[in-house]
Order: C-alpha cells, then structure tokens, then sequence
C-alpha cells in the first residue's frame, strides 16, 4: 500500500510510476506539434488589438470621469472658503467640512 506523507509517497505502490520529468517531456513535444493556421493567429491578433483598445478607452474614460470629480470638489471647497470668509458658516464647520472634501479628493486620486 502505498501512502502519501509530507516527503512524498511511502511504501510499497503497485500502480505504475511515472517521473514528472518525463511526462513534462512528453506534454512539451505535444505542444511542439500544435499548429494553428494563419487565418486563426490573424483573428486572434485582431481581436487581441481591439480588447487592449477597448480596455484603454475605458481606462481613458474612468480618468476623465475622476478628474471631473476632483474639479468638482475643488469647487466645493472653494465655495466652503467664500462661506467662511463671508461669514456664512463657522470656522469648526468649515474645518470640518474641508476636511472631509480633501479626504474625498485624496479617495478620488
């Protein structure tokens, strides 16, 4: 009976035995002969070509949607300094309140 342990297998196995080296060997040369014809490697290289283009656009379009975030905040921390300046709100409110549209910004960025 054979058994597995930590260190391997241990024991008498009947089954048969074959080393990893060999049937790497073997799965290696099975690949070797693979063939794909050219029509295939050409679709696959265009569609290849349109995932990474798809994939930049969205990527393009997350960044400007971010960016406009991050101007929006800016305005509103702008509009908090003109009420604070004016009076319209207290010094703790607009620390506060600041505070919390810079840790957005910070998020966004």
């Amino acid at each position: 009976m054979c058994t597995t342990t930590a260190r391997g297998y241990r024991g008498k196995c009947d089954e048969l035995y074959t080393r990893e080296e060999v049937l790497e060997k073997q799965f290696a040369g099975s690949l070797r002969q693979l063939v794909v014809p050219g029509p295939v490697l050409q679709w696959l290289q265009s569609e290849l070509v349109e995932s990474d283009q798809t994939e930049q656009a969205a990527r393009a379009q997350a960044v400007r949607r971010l960016k406009a975030e991050v101007e929006r905040t800016q305005g509103r921390l702008e509009m908090l300094y003109e009420d604070r300046l004016d009076g319209r709100i207290a010094a703790d409110t607009y620390d506060k309140k600041a505070a919390e549209v810079r840790e957005g910004q910070e998020r966004i960025r």
